[in-house]
């Protein structure tokens, strides 16, 4: 469903471009990248009062996920992460977010 995805990304503030693109895949239908577990985690997050006025910048490769930016708590830190290392095709989470004013 990449363009559902995109649809809802488009409706952030600060989103001036998206692209998702589904890849085949025998068991899921669409094989999960690091492009989809990224765009998946900004829909999440978007949708999180515990992260709302948040900075979060999500990096993935090899479905290893890094957290980077400011977030306004430590319950919005532990949210985050959690969020992430609950997203189907995530292997590990690494966090370097820091907590304060968003930037």
């Amino acid at each position: 469903y990449p363009r559902e995805i995109e649809e809802f990304i488009y409706t952030h503030p600060d989103v001036a471009d998206v692209q998702v693109i589904g890849v085949p895949d025998e068991r899921y239908g669409e094989a999960i990248t690091d492009t989809w577990i990224t765009s998946a985690l900004a829909t999440k997050f978007v949708d999180e009062p515990t992260l709302k006025d948040s900075n979060i910048n999500v990096d993935t490769k090899d479905h290893v996920v890094t957290l980077k930016g400011t977030v306004l708590s430590q319950a919005g830190r532990a949210r985050a992460v959690a969020i992430a290392k609950d997203t189907k095709g995530v292997t590990r989470v690494i966090d370097t977010l820091t907590i304060g004013p968003k930037k």
